[in-house]
């Protein structure tokens, strides 16, 4: 505390537009090292509470060394550092940058243990439910991936970002049909969704409806060998349903 006390009065001397900076920085490092902000602020004073310190806090955080605590209080410091960021204007909500932020934050959250997500949504209040008009998520909302998976794609429809958010469905107690009804809505002329679809009709006996789905995916890419796949794949599977209905 006493070098960083002479960091900072050499900065007031030296280079004083750059005080304010430097003691967010250091703050954030004091925090990060285990000392009480009571401490830190009685050495420093406290820091300027703008989106620049709380990026600092958030990649903190981040890179600490811990559980699932500590992973999803990085996610909630990076939601509040959108929050100030989008007021600030460093950027708009649903832009390219909100999309990238929302990405990294469900990259985040998808790796908690489903379990671990269960027992931490029990403990965390519901506060106050909705979302805010800039798509600020209250902390409950943000222990779901796919609220995070959805904002990003509101954001960014990239195909790169729905396929994340499908195959997070997969593996998680989520409808992947649904993501993959809102990827195609979103990007008419992507056959990605519509082969998930097709596949997912055919699992549940749906043969009508899933030709449909691979008929439209053949007309947008009727060379794609998964494409063909599935196609060789209903053709056999309706050849054997006639046999088993004596056709």
């Amino acid at each position: 505390l006493e070098r960083v006390r002479e960091a900072m009065a050499m900065c007031r001397q030296c280079r004083p537009e750059l005080v304010e900076r430097l003691r967010q920085h250091l703050l954030a490092r004091l925090m990060l090292l285990g000392f009480h902000a009571d401490q830190a602020h009685a050495g420093l004073g406290r820091a300027k509470e703008d989106a620049y310190w709380l990026r600092l806090l958030a990649r903190g955080i981040e890179e600490m060394r811990g559980g699932a605590e500590t992973r999803l209080r990085a996610v909630e410091c990076w939601e509040y550092f959108r929050e100030q960021a989008i007021r600030e204007r460093w950027f708009a909500a649903n832009s390219l940058e909100d999309g990238l932020l929302s990405m990294r934050m469900a990259g985040i959250v998808s790796r908690l243990p489903w379990d671990m997500i269960e027992d931490l949504r029990e403990e965390e209040p519901e506060k106050s439910g909705r979302p805010g008009r800039d798509g600020t998520l209250p902390p409950s909302a943000l222990l779901d991936a796919g609220n995070l998976f959805a904002r990003a794609c509101r954001a960014d429809p990239h195909p790169e970002v729905f396929a994340e958010w499908l195959a997070w469905a997969k593996r998680n107690r989520h409808d992947p049909d649904e993501v993959a009804e809102l990827w195609r809505r979103a990007r008419a002329e992507d056959v990605a969704p519509l082969l998930w679809l097709a596949e997912s009709a055919e699992a549940r006996g749906a043969f009508h409806k899933s030709l449909k789905f691979l008929e439209q995916a053949e007309q947008l890419d009727g060379l794609n060998p998964e494409v063909r796949k599935v196609r060789r794949r209903l053709l056999v599977a309706s050849v054997l349903r006639h046999f088993r209905q004596h056709k």
